[in-house]
């Protein structure tokens, strides 16, 4: 029974894994689209176009939150999820669409009114076509999770995304305007929709028999999302009110980039996750085995990625989106290191979400919100954009040890043992950092050929330390020997006193 237990969790270990790669892929894929798309339309548009659209989506946001009750999680936690259950979820998701669309559709003057940018009321409007229809979304695709067939997802997603970006930088390239940025929302939205009925055969139908008890789970859910909308976006509307729309657009696209490396390694390994936690919810080990892994692979990856972004901030701005974009730089290098705390933290939610404790989520992230508010309020209105990148950072360094040992705890692990997997990518990353500014201390100005020598011994430096800590550890389980594992290398066996400390930390697998 023992040895039966074990296959069945290297089993779901593994379609984890492949589900991981699927979305990892996804993300890359997504990531260069967009930031391809980002850079040129950097170069096509100005700050404040950013900055207005950036006004409209961050009340769409506030709206959304309300009807942000995600069904699609309730669907995937509950292993014996119905018909009724799939369809009460689409009728509901097509109500709150149509609802919403109207709500915005009618306060858009007022929201311009309160930004005192009269152009936010016709962005809105048009957006709201992209709401209800982003509503009706075919809910069957949920099942692509659900089973852990990312490659369909893989799919669909890139598909609307990459039509999304083809609009938005044809019409940039013919407009010179913002409404590029809006045509290109409106239309993967809607391409969404479209889609999402081609690539999965399930038809749904009207039905409400299952709403109370979806919702029942999904209060928790929902208040989280209000939560984190105030985590998110509450700069964007102390920025847009008081600094105005070229502040908030230098913030906005510092903010994406700097968030590029780690938000795009931990969003797509949570999807593949959160599956594979509620699989093995009802085994203590499997869990255990599973969360140590997943923080272990999103340190070995986050670290160096928001580490790096942050000590070539300046380098990134001159060369990839100009001079215009100088006021970001500050931004990046604060907003990149505290990506490093939200990608660790961003595991735990799904920890607690696969064992039926939401609860616990909406505690901690109101813990960041009380942090980020009195912090946003005290520092945008003396120092801006650079204000609210110091709020975000300080909220992200408090809330995210509390998220991990909250996690550790749920999946059954003591906190000093969970914390171990951060030691040498931590250790790596702070000698990477080091000398990557070194390196760029040596150049006379911030060009291309700066930035490529940063990169090319941030990334030497990282790995050489990294392996050679593990190394000199005696190469012990964890998220190194399993990466090696899995690009084929041959990974020696640990020694037999770094498999005995393996057993007592709660890796090892019973035969």
């Amino acid at each position: 029974m023992v040895k039966h237990m074990a296959m069945a969790e290297r089993s779901i270990g593994r379609r984890i894994a492949d589900g991981a790669i699927w979305m990892v892929g996804f993300r890359m894929a997504d990531r260069l689209l967009g930031l391809v798309s980002t850079l040129v339309l950097a170069r096509l548009l100005t700050p404040a176009d950013f900055g207005l659209v950036a006004m409209a989506t961050a009340f769409i946001a506030m709206l959304e939150l309300a009807t942000a009750f995600s069904f699609d999680v309730a669907l995937i936690q509950n292993r014996n999820a119905t018909r009724q259950h799939y369809d009460s979820a689409w009728t509901m998701n097509v109500l709150l669409g149509i609802g919403m669309g109207a709500v915005i559709f009618a306060a858009a003057p007022f929201v311009a009114a309160f930004y005192r940018t009269v152009e936010v009321a016709g962005i809105l409007q048009l957006l709201t076509l992209g709401i209800v229809a982003q509503g009706a979304e075919n809910i069957g695709t949920v099942a692509f999770r659900k089973e852990l067939d990312l490659r369909r997802e893989f799919i669909f997603l890139f598909t609307k995304r990459l039509l999304a970006v083809v609009v938005a930088l044809s019409l940039a390239f013919a407009w010179r305007s913002y409404w590029a940025l809006v045509a290109g929302m409106v239309v993967g939205r809607v391409a969404g929709a479209l889609f999402s009925y081609m690539i999965h055969p399930y038809r749904p139908r009207p039905d409400i028999s299952r709403v109370r008890e979806l919702v029942r789970f999904s209060k928790w859910i929902w208040l989280n999302s209000a939560l984190n909308f105030v985590n998110l976006r509450a700069a964007d509307f102390f920025i847009g009110r008081i600094a105005g729309a070229r502040a908030l657009g230098t913030y906005s696209l510092g903010y994406e980039i700097a968030n590029l490396p780690t938000s795009e390694m931990a969003a797509p390994l949570s999807r593949a996750v959160f599956p594979g936690y509620a699989l093995v919810s009802g085994d203590a080990e499997a869990m255990r085995s599973t969360f140590r892994s997943t923080v272990g692979v999103l340190a070995l990856a986050a670290v160096p990625a928001g580490l790096g972004i942050s000590a070539t901030a300046l380098q990134i701005v001159t060369v990839v989106l100009g001079d215009a974009w100088l006021d970001a730089v500050p931004v990046m290098e604060l907003v990149a290191i505290a990506g490093i705390f939200v990608a660790l933290a961003s595991n735990a939610s799904y920890v607690c979400l696969a064992v039926g404790r939401p609860r616990l989520i909406t505690l901690l992230v109101a813990l960041h919100s009380i942090v980020l508010l009195p912090a946003l309020g005290l520092l945008v209105p003396s120092h801006g954009a650079i204000g609210a990148a110091i709020a975000v950072f300080g909220a992200a360094a408090v809330w995210t040890p509390a998220a991990l040992a909250t996690a550790a705890r749920v999946a059954g692990l003591d906190v000093v043992d969970a914390a171990g997997v951060l030691v040498r990518p931590l250790i790596a990353g702070a000698a990477m950092y080091f000398a990557v500014r070194q390196v760029g201390a040596l150049f006379a100005s911030p060009g291309i050929l700066a930035l490529a020598s940063m990169i090319v011994s941030g990334i030497a430096v990282y790995l050489t330390v990294l392996l050679g800590l593990w190394w000199a550890l005696r190469r012990p389980e964890g998220a190194e020997a399993a990466i090696l594992r899995r690009l084929g290398t041959v990974v020696p066996a640990a020694t037999p006193n770094a498999a005995a400390d393996d057993g007592q930390r709660g890796r090892g697998t019973p035969e």
